[in-house]
């Protein structure tokens, strides 16, 4: 049985192993900074993890903000969410949204953005799977290392 349970940064060490597994590589002083930053704001971060067996198999987390992107509502940004390989499959990421999303809800928040690259099929099939849908606006990037206009 899955349960999910709010995390913080005791939890730096797992959540650092399951992100890298998703990610390739380690962002720890990511995480670590994340964490410190919920230490300190905690009505601004929701961190949650699932576990069996006493074994955490799956983390989100995400920060709250209040009038971005063009509106005045309190808005959650997923910011990361892995659920360990042999664990994929089996409802995890989606208990786990669905209780991202009650917590949303509870601190008042109204929406919940998050991003996913052209080249990652799975995150997006998975999103689309959790009620995502695409957003009205797109996002644009530019390098500064070159200035000329």
């Amino acid at each position: 049985m899955t349960k999910v349970r709010f995390i913080d940064k005791e939890s730096l060490d797992t959540v650092v192993a399951l992100d890298s597994t998703t990610n390739g590589g380690s962002r720890r002083d990511f995480f670590i900074k994340r964490f410190d930053a919920q230490e300190k704001h905690p009505d601004a971060f929701i961190s949650m993890g699932a576990t069996e067996a006493g074994k955490m198999v799956g983390f989100v987390c995400c920060h709250m903000l209040q009038g971005e992107f063009g509106g005045d509502e309190l808005i959650a940004v997923l910011d990361a969410m892995a659920v360990e390989p042999d664990s994929r499959g089996r409802g995890i990421g989606h208990e786990l949204m669905e209780q991202l999303i009650k917590a949303i809800r509870d601190s008042g928040g109204e929406g919940l953005r998050t991003q996913a690259g052209w080249d990652q099929p799975q995150v997006i099939d998975f999103f689309s799977s959790t009620g995502f849908r695409m957003a009205p606006r797109l996002i644009l990037e530019r390098s500064t290392r070159d200035v000329r206009f």
